[in-house]
Formats: C-alpha cells, structure tokens, sequence
C-alpha cells in the first residue's frame, strides 16, 4: 500500500519530509516498533510511523489542538463545517473565545482551513479574491452549477463552457481539474491577448476530456509554435515546472499573467484533504495509535520511555524551532529546561531542528520550504539531531 504524507496543516510541519525522517530513524535503529512523538503537533511523524507499522504514541501538550485531533478521528465533521467562511467572519471567530469543545473544534477548524500558512492569524487570499474562492468553494459542494467569474475570464478561449464540466462527485479530483484546466484556459487567454488567434482555433473541436487530457508540456510547445514572440524569462518543458503556477509564470513571464496563482490555488481544499487523510489513516491503523495530552517531560511520558527497551523504542522530538521569529516572538518554551532535560535522557533519541542548540549529534539534513506569508518563502535545511550512536549487532 502507498505511503501518504499527511497530518494537519500546522506551524513547522514536517509533513513533506516526513518519510525521510522516518526512513532515516528506523535505518539507526531498525529493530524498533514503538515510536514516541513527544511534540505530535500535527502528527505528520505520528501518522507516517504508524503506516510504517509502528505503534505510535502522539503526544501533544497543546490542548486545542490534542482536541481537534482526537476529534476528527473519531467523527466525521458536521455540515456545516462546510459553509464558506469569508474574512470578516474568519477574524470575528479566531478572536472569539469557545464556551464548549465543539465551539473550540470549530474555531481550530476555521484557523486550520482558512488562514494563510500555518501560523492561524491571517485570512488565506485578499479581499479582491474572497468572491473568486467562494465561488469555487460553492462549485465544489454542490452550491452552484459553475464558476461565473471563470466563465466571464474565459469567455474569449472559447472554451468557458467547461467549466461547469470541472465538478464531479469526488472533491480531490475537481480541485484536480480545476488546476488543470484554469491553468491553460489562462495561457491560451495571455496568447489571445498577445495576438494569437490560432492557438484558440486550434482548440474549436476539443471536448473537455481532451483538453482535460492535453499536457502541459504540450500547451508549452504549441505556444512557442503560435506565438514565439512571448517574452520569456526561463524556457522549460518539464511538467513538473508547471504543476505550481508560480513556474508557469516564470515560464512565460507576460505581463497579462496576474494572480495566476490565486485563480487557480485551492489551499484551503487541499487543507480539507489532509483533514480527511489523518481520519482515513487512522481508521486503518487505530489499535496502533495512543493519544496522549502532557508535557515532555511529565512522569507519563517517562513511564512510556522505561516502559521499552532501548533497540525497541524510538524518541522523537519536534519541539519549537529556537531563534525563528514566527515562533520566537510569541512562544514560551523554555529552551534551556527543554535542553537540561534532555541531558537526563539515558536512551537514544532523535530531534528535528534548524540548528545544533541542543549540543547534539547532526545526522541527516533536508531540504524544506519555509513559508510565513506571500512575499517570504525560502529553501532551508531542516536537520536530524540524536544524542548518540548506537552500533548496531551484526
């Protein structure tokens, strides 16, 4: 069966590298079957170990979010979960304060599914795109029939008839088709304004499974067969470059090319997706998976440490990133008594960091996108750390 990244969208998710650090612990210490992920935020390791046969103890001192996790494991979310939220009931309900737990499931909802990034304080697109994604968001639950605002973008392809076509039964597969054919129906648009005409005529006979089915790195050459004067900024043809608007952009590099990447974006579908995921996960691997609600370093947790044998058990820790600003300016972890804690710990264990600040062991880097809003986002090392090596008996 495939292996799924998944868990909830959370601040340092390590959700994209999360098999890489698997593979990575279990290689050091290949005869283990109990994983103990100390800070389980959003349980990306959690669920990536339990695939990998583990019995799992999540650990997550946060309250919130130890709720919203336990919850949406153990039910399915209710209707109205579903209703669009725009901006000014977005901030009207993260600033609220919950009288009962389903109100606080609903606000953890509502931050998770409708903020930008993962730090839960900002709305997830401008207010000039609110209309656009209630829209889309609509389309998809069955609300409306089509998209207006697309059809009236597209009108000039020729081809806004297909995108009342992009709705099926399944919500993954018409996020699918919507960044599929928004993303060509907006090339064919920018050579159309160009000058090019061919390239829509080209498409007159084409039903919506065949432009459905048209590649990307197709659309790529026949817009340099009809339409070579396109300035370009960086000429690729590997689809791979196209999968993300923000390449396509590079790709043709025109100037009618605006907010590409919030006409086509579906984060907060993709956030419902993986909200669907970690129950599916779940579901399949649920004798294996302990919730647990303590602090690292509570009697509980060394229970379960005394508990195994040291080839038996693997200690994670993912605790808040030191000197990082999203977290630094409002977090108060205590670095120095997590860091004197750990000196206690007689066993073997691992921990995620950007930095060696805990006098460790470095033994695997990975590259990791870094996000914190829509101008900053960067490639940095995320690195594995152990307290010591442990040779391993032929």
């Amino acid at each position: 069966m495939k292996i799924k990244q998944s868990g909830l969208p959370y601040i340092g998710s390590k959700r994209l590298i999360s098999e890489k650090l698997a593979n990575t612990m279990i290689s050091l210490k290949p005869n283990a079957k109990v994983f103990l992920d100390v800070f389980g935020g959003g349980a990306s390791m959690s669920l990536m170990m339990l695939q990998k046969g583990f019995k799992v103890y999540y650990n997550e001192l946060n309250r919130k979010i130890f709720t919203f996790f336990n919850f949406i494991i153990n039910n399915d979310l209710p209707d109205y979960f579903y209703n669009f939220v725009d901006r000014n009931e977005f901030f009207k309900i993260i600033k609220s304060k919950p009288k009962t737990e389903e109100e606080l499931i609903y606000k953890t909802f509502v931050e998770i599914f409708y903020s930008f990034g993962n730090k839960y304080t900002s709305y997830f697109c401008s207010k000039e795109k609110v209309e656009l994604n209630k829209q889309k968001h609509l389309f998809i639950f069955n609300k409306i029939k089509t998209i207006p605002i697309f059809e009236s973008r597209y009108k000039i392809t020729g081809l806004s008839h297909l995108i009342p076509k992009l709705k099926t039964n399944d919500i993954n597969k018409t996020r699918k088709n919507i960044s599929n054919v928004i993303i060509k129906l907006e090339a064919i648009k920018c050579c159309i304004e160009y000058g090019d005409l061919n390239i829509k005529n080209f498409f007159h006979d084409f039903s919506f499974e065949d432009f459905l089915a048209f590649k990307q790195s197709d659309m790529i050459k026949l817009i340099n067969k009809y339409c070579p004067n396109i300035p370009k900024k960086s000429y690729k043809t590997n689809i791979e470059q196209l999968q993300q608007c923000q390449n396509l952009e590079r790709l043709f590099y025109l100037g009618q090319i605006k907010s590409l990447q919030e006409l086509q974006h579906n984060e907060q579908l993709q956030r419902l997706e993986l909200i669907n995921g970690v129950k599916k996960i779940e579901k399949q691997y649920n004798s294996n998976l302990i919730l647990l609600n303590h602090s690292y370093d509570d009697a509980e947790i060394q229970q379960i440490i005394n508990s195994y044998n040291e080839d038996d058990l693997i200690i994670y820790f993912d605790p808040p990133y030191c000197k990082v600003d999203y977290y630094n300016n409002d977090c108060l972890f205590d670095y120095e008594k997590f860091k004197t804690y750990q000196k206690t710990l007689k066993k073997q264990f691992f921990l995620s960091e950007y930095n060696n600040v805990y006098d460790l062991i470095e033994i695997a880097s990975f590259d990791k996108r870094q996000q914190f809003d829509s101008s900053k986002s960067k490639i940095v090392k995320e690195k594995l750390f152990t307290n010591k090596i442990i040779k391993q008996s032929l």
